[in-house]
């Protein structure tokens, strides 16, 4: 499990790992609560390169570092400002076939 905590605000990101091939999304704090199962295929696409990517960055850095879901339900975008300050952007959308789902899109200065 990864947990990601906010230093700006209550907001908190957790990552679980159900398989090699799911994992669990939740966000919460800043009155949002959200979770998602994510699929990250046979051949893994999991979450988890990328937060190895972003932890070896040396700050400041420029660009954008992104993860992109296999099913495009998830997607992470990191960015550094010139003070070194990382925000990083969650968008979580709604799963084939749910009707009562909502897109959430959210950004956590970590």
């Amino acid at each position: 499990m990864l947990t990601l905590r906010s230093v700006a605000s209550d907001q908190q990101i957790h990552l679980h790992s159900l398989r090699d091939d799911e994992f669990t999304l939740d966000v919460s704090g800043n009155g949002i609560s959200a979770s998602q199962r994510i699929y990250a295929g046979p051949d893994g696409n999991p979450p988890q390169y990328f937060f190895q990517e972003l932890g070896a960055q040396l700050a400041p850095w420029s660009g954008q570092l992104r993860y992109e879901s296999l099913d495009l339900d998830l997607s992470l975008t990191a960015t550094c400002t010139a003070p070194g300050i990382v925000t990083l952007q969650v968008e979580m959308r709604p799963n084939m076939g749910a009707s009562d789902a909502w897109p959430l899109c959210t950004a956590t200065c970590l």
